[in-house]
């Protein structure tokens, strides 16, 4: 009988094994594409959730794409909610320092439709900088663009970064695409708050 446990536990241990390994190959796939995409590549197609450490290793990315399109940002813009929590690990990254734009939402429509956006500081001290702003993902475009045109008005320089996209293209009544996708999926990711 003991024997008898002792085979069961030993197979139990052995496809716990074989499944850690599965997962440690593919996490290891997916970090290499990361690590070979360049700004021509972006965004990276992932089929399901990545870990974490892939999501560090695309806000390293982030930080190699921004100099190849020689945009070293000097402040960082995340807009609130999600956007703001993918712009505090990019600041991190970076060394640059973090803002965040309220957005305020007019739901009488039964959609989400950006109202208002309020950014931490006067945009008046964002003249003549270049500001980076980050958003998890984009629909229509219409809250990144009200923080894009507020900046810009200012004399702000500034380019925008979202972290995934849903679609394999955005609507194309978008006035503004992003200038960088880190991600894009099919599916809403696991990983990620839509």
């Amino acid at each position: 009988m003991l024997e008898l446990i002792g085979l069961a536990v030993g197979s139990v241990t052995s496809a716990i094994g074989l499944y850690a390994s599965y997962i440690e190959i593919s996490n290891h796939r997916v970090s290499k594409r990361l690590d070979r995409a360049a700004f021509e590549s972006l965004p990276v197609q992932i089929r399901k959730s990545i870990t974490y450490s892939q999501l560090l290793r695309g806000i390293k990315l982030a930080q190699v794409v921004c100099d190849e399109i020689r945009f070293p940002p000097e402040v960082i813009i995340g807009i609130h909610y999600n956007g703001l929590s993918f712009a505090a690990l990019l600041a991190k990254e970076m060394y640059k320092p973090i803002h965040h734009a309220s957005v305020h939402y007019d739901t009488r429509s039964g959609r989400h439709v950006c109202d208002q956006v309020r950014l931490s500081l006067n945009c008046e001290e964002f003249r003549g900088k270049r500001v980076l702003i980050v958003d998890n993902s984009m629909e229509t475009g219409n809250t990144m663009n009200q923080v894009r045109k507020q900046l810009e008005d200012a004399g702000a320089h500034v380019k925008t970064l979202i972290f995934y996209q849903k679609k394999n293209r955005l609507d194309p009544t978008v006035v503004h695409q992003p200038d960088i996708v880190l991600f894009r999926s099919k599916n809403p990711l696991k990983a990620f708050l839509v």
